[in-house]
């Protein structure tokens, strides 16, 4: 590629991903199929996403104003960076939401100032001068783009123009107003060198903070580089029916925009957070990095802004420039990193925390953002789901396990690499037998301790962490610095359990408690133990002194307003089980822990503390789980439908641990369902229910008598839920990306085999209600063959081709399949079958469908209004050799049909590009022009008849779509 063509598709580049970061703003769920208005504005959507700036651009404009000085080399990797993407975003917003000229030419003189500022070195009215050509030149494209859209999708653009989900954007014009202000502020040499000296050192300061991970360790406290530990788990969209490249944190990295994170306690969310801010402090041309810890945002009289400048000063000790902050906010260049969203346990404070999150990334909307949380309980206190795209990290595969495993071995434990490589694999090998256990990141690590000391593996969760307690206590009765050792020892486990309590459920102790609030708890348990209280409170200063030293037990975690250090849990997980202890502790019962711990139960909060008071009751009462779970269960206080739906949605999970009687696991199971029956205001989440074995029968018979009652009931929307959920069962009760442990497979596997023998026993009933999505799901399930679901679907007598484009939808749950008949040849004639697995028609059915349509007779074939085309992520050239084959000629008629039909405007383009393709097809039909010649002489290849019919379509003598009226 030449230095030219470099800088041209640096250039598209840039715009494309303003393009699609625009884009992804305005796309949210409330754009669905479920009304006109919605769908319309969604095809302006996704076309602007899928819009191609290939050859829209001409260097012949641009490289007369370059200045002497600066190489095309040095504007193309300007081009590629956050500064230039930013500017861009605010052009595409600009003109697509029809802002006023004023707004337009604030952006015309941001990119102005900026590309003065970027090349600092050269004339500032040469730079200037090649800002607004550059300008000149972006924003004609940009127009034409504009212009396409209000063409043909006039009320489409201006319905989007006028709703709610534009909020986000149209705050931009008061951000544009706000970035021009700051960069005719900052155009001085020597403002512009100290800023780039600040971030220069702040970079260093960063990597330096966030380059290493701090394993648990009983023994010392050791950093250990990032890049020599972190093993990134699978990533993927809580949302399925989008395609990414998203696959792990590396390249969720590059698709953070307004993001969360979800994951299980010691998933890895910190540590993610971590590896990609160390790996954006790399990068000196790419975003620079803010962390913001959500636990310690407590001033609610400081901004978000205030927060990240102090801690700049007080944990970096790198002071910024004055404005420097709110510099790189408004004009794109930083990345915020918002972790530990769960860490508030109070729900009204994590509401409080999120509604300022939003209100920040309002005001600075070029500012990528990712906010982190636990899954459990995220739902209560959401980010905006019209603006947040939710991904979810995985627990580790096998693969992971492995690869980690041999990491620790060699950094942490320090073992030669053959002695490290033979523990790793006996570990492997030995903790096979405890899937659930080492799948999670702290965990592993916790086990590789133990296994390094005692080659042995704890079976479960509370002997782990009973171990772990274990070998603390250990070593502070080896310690030759305790105060009166033999009296305090036998005090030290419930004095760390009542300290854990106290923090846990003390709301101010979430940032952090200095060292004497500490010492006093410590001293009121331990005051009853000694003689007298400065024995106590010695002891007490001993006990603080050594959990401080114990990198897994306390940690630093900043300053108070006068410098007092501030300390809490390193591991939330740990706080949680000792809180779960003492909590198990102060109760006489289960029952009484029951009424306890349901209030939070009921808020999706204390998940894994309220867990941990389960297994532990088991083993501290007779029937310890049965007696607490049946309490939480038959409870009549908390009866709205959120509670209701918590509190089944825990008990239900609980069965993956629990050994309860088959009767009360019958009841959670049929409670559990019954809320998914009822209506509901929330979509709902799939979540991970393993099952221990023993009550895999009984549970599974339950939820099938429920279904199957519901099925044949005479409430129609409760029948056709109850269809729906029968229909999602195996993606409701599991994870989708967690199939690939053994554990998960085998859940995966029973609820689809379940999923299966409720549509045998209810063929009838479920296929009797019409709907093209049921019908076309009992098809991809299954069920029903290709020919069922055509010759005798809901559209059998009218139009049978309206199945594969009509937008398969469920109504009360959310999900889906992207449209068959446009999806056939966009992978087939681009991609080729070949190229994934597992494609989802057989040959048998594509030849099929190619006779069914034969013998269909004169078209138009169907009535769909509208289509939509889904792009793909990897896109190809149209393959023209298929088309004269038979299976093309099925394909090309489909694709045909889909040009007729589809949203997308016309344009005139020689591409081969397959979407390019269908425009072009799409305007030579509407304007009666001649095909390209190439694609000509490829339909030339046709059989007569063929051919034909394809030039009596391109003329319009042949409608395959019917008209609305028809």
């Amino acid at each position: 590629m030449t230095l030219e063509a470099a800088a041209l598709a640096a250039l598209e580049k840039s715009l494309t991903a303003a393009a699609t970061q625009v884009g992804k703003r305005l796309w949210t769920r409330h754009l669905s199929a479920a009304g006109r208005r919605e769908r319309v504005s969604a095809d302006v959507i996704k076309q602007l996403m899928a819009y191609d700036f290939s050859g829209r651009f001409r260097l012949t404009m641009i490289l007369p104003a370059l200045p002497a000085g600066i190489s095309l080399a040095a504007v193309r990797k300007k081009l590629e960076g956050p500064v230039f993407q930013g500017l861009t975003h605010e052009l595409v917003a600009a003109r697509l939401m029809s802002m006023p000229q004023s707004v337009v030419s604030n952006v015309c003189e941001n990119m102005q100032l900026a590309t003065h500022l970027e090349f600092p070195d050269s004339d500032p009215e040469l730079t200037m001068a090649f800002g607004k050509v550059l300008f000149d030149e972006i924003d004609r494209v940009v127009q034409e783009l504009v212009a396409k859209l209000d063409t043909l999708h006039l009320k489409g653009l201006a319905e989007l123009r006028q709703t709610a989900a534009l909020t986000l954007l149209n705050a931009g014009s008061d951000n544009i107003k706000r970035h021009n202000s700051y960069l005719k502020q900052s155009t001085s040499l020597q403002q512009a060198a100290e800023l780039a000296g600040w971030v220069t050192t702040y970079r260093a300061q960063l990597r330096f903070a966030h380059g290493h991970i701090v394993p648990p360790d009983f023994e010392r406290k050791q950093k250990i580089p990032i890049d020599s530990l972190f093993v990134s788990p699978k990533v993927s969209p809580r949302n399925n029916e989008r395609t990414t490249s998203v696959t792990d944190v590396w390249s969720l990295f590059h698709e953070i925009d307004r993001t969360v994170l979800l994951g299980d306690p010691g998933g890895g969310k910190s540590t993610a957070s971590n590896a990609m801010a160390w790996h954006a402090a790399d990068d000196k041309d790419g975003p620079i990095p803010f962390m913001v810890i959500l636990r310690t945002v407590v001033d609610l009289k400081q901004s978000i802004l205030g927060h990240i400048e102090s801690g700049l000063s007080a944990y970096y000790q790198c002071t910024p420039p004055p404005g420097a902050v709110e510099g790189l906010l408004l004009s794109g260049r930083a990345i915020v990193f918002f972790d530990g969203l769960d860490e508030l346990i109070d729900t009204s404070k994590r509401r409080a925390v999120t509604e300022r999150v939003e209100l920040f990334c309002t005001k600075y909307p070029l500012t990528r953002v990712i906010v982190t949380s636990r899954r459990v309980g995220y739902e209560e206190a959401a980010m905006d789901r019209s603006v947040f795209e939710v991904f979810e990290l995985a627990e580790f595969s096998d693969e992971n396990v492995e690869t980690y495993v041999q990491n620790w071995f060699v950094h942490v434990d320090g073992a030669a690499e053959g002695r490290a490589r033979q523990l790793a694999e006996s570990f492997v090998q030995e903790s096979q037998a405890v899937p659930d256990l080492r799948r999670n990141p702290l965990m592993l690590a916790l086990m590789c301790i133990i296994y390094r000391g005692q080659h042995w593996i704890p079976r479960n969760r509370p002997e782990m962490y009973e171990h772990c307690a274990k070998l603390l206590f250990e070593k502070w009765d080896s310690s030759r610095e305790i105060y009166v050792k033999l009296k305090a020892s036998a005090h030290v486990d419930g004095a760390i359990k009542q300290l854990a309590y106290w923090m846990f459920t003390t709301p101010e102790a979430a940032q952090g408690v200095v060292e004497s609030e500490l010492v006093r708890e410590a001293v009121a348990y331990l005051e009853p133990a000694f003689s007298s209280l400065p024995e106590a409170e010695q002891a007490a200063r001993q006990f603080i002194e050594f959990c401080r030293g114990r990198g897994w037990v306390l940690t630093d975690v900043g300053t108070t307003a006068s410098g007092e250090s501030l300390f809490a849990f390193t591991h939330r997980t740990f706080m949680e089980y000792f809180a779960a202890f003492e909590l198990v502790r102060r109760h006489n019962g289960p029952e009484n822990i029951a009424r306890t711990v349901l209030p939070h139960i009921a808020a999706a909060e204390w998940e894994i503390v309220a867990q941990l008071a389960v297994q532990i009751s088991d083993r501290h009462f007779r029937d310890g789980a049965a007696r607490l779970l049946s309490t939480v269960l038959t409870n009549k206080r908390y009866r709205s439908a959120a509670s209701r739906r918590n509190i089944h949605a825990f008990a239900m999970r609980c069965l993956g641990f629990a050994h309860v009687p088959v009767p009360l696991a019958r009841q959670i199971a049929a409670a559990f369902i019954e809320t998914m029956l009822q209506p509901q205001d929330t979509e709902i989440i799939p979540q991970q229910y393993l099952l221990i074995p023993e009550l895999h029968e009984p549970v599974e018979q339950e939820i099938f008598t429920i279904l199957s009652a519901a099925i044949t009931a005479g409430d129609s929307r409760r029948r056709d839920t109850a269809i729906e959920v029968a229909l999602h069962l195996p993606t409701i009760m599991t994870r989708l990306h967690e199939r690939d442990t053994d554990a998960a497979f085998d859940a995966f596997d029973r609820w689809t085999e379940l999923r299966r023998r409720i549509f045998e026993a209810h063929r009838e009933t479920i296929l009797a209600n019409g709907n093209a999505t049921v019908w076309f799901a009992a098809w991809r399930h299954g069920f029903i063959s290709l020919s069922d679901l055509v010759t005798e679907g809901p559209f059998a007598q009218t139009y049978p081709l309206n199945i594969f484009f009509a937008e398969p939808k469920y109504r009360y749950i959310q999900g889906g399949w992207i449209e068959f008949g446009p999806f056939l040849p966009e992978r087939l004639l681009q991609l080729g079958g070949g190229t994934v697995e597992e494609f989802p028609m057989t040959i048998a059915e594509i030849d099929w469908l190619n006779s069914f349509i034969d013998g269909l007779g004169d078209p138009p074939w169907i009535s769909v209004p509208r289509i939509r085309v889904h792009p793909f992520e990897k896109r190809g050239t149209l393959r023209t050799e298929e088309l004269t084959t038979d299976r093309g000629w099925l394909l090309l008629r489909l694709m045909l049909i889909t040009v007729e039909a589809m949203t997308y405007p016309a344009t005139a383009s020689d591409s081969r590009d397959y979407y390019q393709v269908l425009e072009e097809l799409g305007d030579c039909r509407l304007n009666c022009r001649k095909l390209p010649e190439w694609l000509a002489d490829a339909f030339d290849q046709l059989q007569p008849e063929r051919l034909e019919l394809v030039k009596a379509w391109l003329t319009k003598q042949v409608n395959f779509v019917a008209d609305a009226e028809d």
